[in-house]
């Protein structure tokens, strides 16, 4: 699986929250709400268990992605301060940056015990 597709559905999965609580709220008043609140609860269903198919890996040490800069499988590394990130060969430590952590970077690391 690549790291940048899971990692964005994961951030903008949010966004069917609100679309859930919308559709219970407003129950019967909109067909068009209502149908779209239960296709996100669908999808709010198969990120929830696909991330805990994703976690158990993880807890496992067997979980690999591709990277998004080298297409290379890369094992998924993280932890509470800085979330999850990639240590690749060749692009270093691909990890979140930006405002709301939107944003994928690379940074080259010198010393591996710092990852």
């Amino acid at each position: 699986m690549r790291f940048a597709i899971w990692f964005y559905a994961c951030k903008f999965s949010i966004l069917l929250l609100p679309l859930v609580g919308a559709g219970i709220v407003f129950a019967g008043r909109s067909p068009i709400l209502e149908s779209a609140a239960e296709y996100a609860f669908f999808g709010l269903i198969f990120m929830g268990l696909s991330g805990a198919i994703l976690g158990a890996f993880f807890t496992l040490g067997i979980l690999k992605m591709k990277c998004p800069f080298c297409n290379r499988y890369v094992q998924v590394q993280g932890n509470k301060q800085r979330g999850m990130w990639l240590n690749c060969e060749t692009c270093g430590c691909v990890h979140q940056s930006g405002l709301l952590g939107l944003k994928i970077v690379r940074e080259k690391i010198d010393d591996p015990e710092d990852a």
